[in-house]
């Protein structure tokens, strides 16, 4: 409950701020949950298999690319 109560805030900050697109709030909350509890719940396979640097960098290009506000045309 907390980790989504925290992406909630944070969702709503970046909207607010323009850093984030425009999103429905609960269903982008609902699913950063899924992804990222994933990927925390599958830490100690994944340092196992793969590179735990790498797999952050490409966390973190994953949520860039989902949340990047569209260019104004």
């Amino acid at each position: 409950q907390l980790a989504i109560e925290r992406f909630r805030r944070y969702l709503d900050e970046g909207v607010q701020d323009g850093s984030i697109r425009p999103v429905d709030a609960g269903a982008v909350t609902y699913l950063l949950q899924l992804v990222v509890g994933s990927v925390v719940l599958a830490s100690r396979v994944t340092e196992r298999e793969s590179d735990p640097a790498a797999l952050t960098r490409e966390l973190r290009h994953l949520l860039d690319a989902y949340l990047r506000p569209e260019p104004q045309a």
